[in-house]
């Protein structure tokens, strides 16, 4: 199973859970509070994960890419933050309410971290 980590503070996490909980089994859900967040992906890491999940806005994607940082663990969005500025310029659907399979079965992509980023500077600075 895929963990799939939901700050439980994000507006549309109960969408998040329910839509993860939809796919039948294929992710383990562990909510997660955002100071925690870096410690329990690196605990996933530890354990074998090759994938991870995030269900959170753009600080919960932002902690959860400096904790995957130097390994080869895959990245899923599940956009559920107030802005998503990252989910929507990689023009990923931004319903949480959406079947999540493609987080599962989807095809990873390697992005440039400082490339996404440098692209709205001023809109990149998130907490939560």
């Amino acid at each position: 199973m895929i963990p799939a980590f939901i700050n439980p503070a994000a507006g549309n996490a109960e969408s998040a859970r329910n839509a993860l909980l939809s796919t039948g089994g294929h992710f383990d859900i562990r909510e997660v509070a955002p100071s925690q967040l870096s410690a329990r992906i690196r605990d996933a890491i530890r354990e074998g994960a090759t994938r991870v999940v995030i269900a959170g806005g753009d600080g919960s994607v932002g902690g959860a890419a400096d904790a995957l940082a130097g390994s080869n663990v895959e990245l899923a969005i599940l956009p559920c933050g107030t802005l998503n500025h990252l989910a929507k310029d990689l023009h990923l659907p931004l319903d949480p309410d959406a079947p999540p399979r493609r987080l599962a079965r989807g095809r990873a992509v390697s992005i440039d971290g400082a490339t996404i980023f440098q692209k709205r500077p001023s809109k990149r600075r998130s907490v939560g």
